[in-house]
């Protein structure tokens, strides 16, 4: 089962074949920003795009080969390769508090919760420079907004239960590198990435037919 959540607000509960009935939200999960002034170089992505490119080659990999697995093979959920030991930060803090949670800890994104830790969106560095590009008159005024003042894009969520096929196969179609885990109450128990996958594929023999 997954679920789109619109700053926190239930948009959508479907399974995954009526996912793709709805509306495509390419455009709202994925920041890009190109930047050409020096001003805002720290904000920019660092990641070497020939190792970026090859992990999306094996992430296209894995999950054609996944999808040609016998369905009487062991079938492998969420919940088997999440990581609850995650990081998160909630919507009372602030724009730049966020920014150096980020750059502190060297993640790509962070989920944002109520303080009750119920999902509310993903901050990542291109969203805040995205914030920033729309208001250069008062960068610092921007960077003291608390994060539930900003209306953050749709996110797709899923469930520990759901099938890791299922869900490799919406994050491949529909670009997604990081997705959170919640419950029925929509309470965030966890999250899954790209990195985790190929974590697992190494780590969990079942999966090493995948890789």
């Amino acid at each position: 089962m997954f679920t789109i959540y619109n700053n926190g607000i239930v948009d959508y509960k479907s399974s995954t074949e009526n996912l793709y009935n709805v509306k495509n939200i390419n455009e709202t999960t994925k920041f890009t920003f190109d930047p050409k002034e020096d001003s805002v170089k720290d904000f920019q992505n660092k990641q070497d795009q020939n190792g970026e490119k090859k992990k999306q080659e094996q992430f296209l990999s894995s999950y054609k080969k996944i999808s040609q697995i016998n369905q009487g093979n062991q079938f492998f959920f969420v919940r088997d390769i999440m990581s609850q030991d995650l990081l998160y930060i909630d919507n009372s803090h602030t724009i730049k508090e966020a920014y150096e949670l980020l750059k502190d800890k060297k993640t790509a994104q962070i989920p944002v919760t109520t303080i009750d830790k119920k999902i509310v969106g993903l901050i990542d560095a291109k969203f805040i420079l995205s914030l920033l590009m729309q208001n250069l008159d008062e960068p610092n005024l921007l960077l003291n907004r608390r994060l539930k003042d900003i209306s953050f894009p749709e996110i797709i969520t899923t469930n520990p239960d759901s099938e890791l096929k299922d869900v490799i196969k919406i994050m491949f179609d529909f670009e997604i590198g990081t997705m959170a885990v919640v419950n029925e109450e929509g309470l965030l128990k966890g999250i899954i990435s790209k990195s985790y996958i190929f974590k697992a594929m190494s780590c969990i023999p079942q999966l090493e037919i995948w890789s």
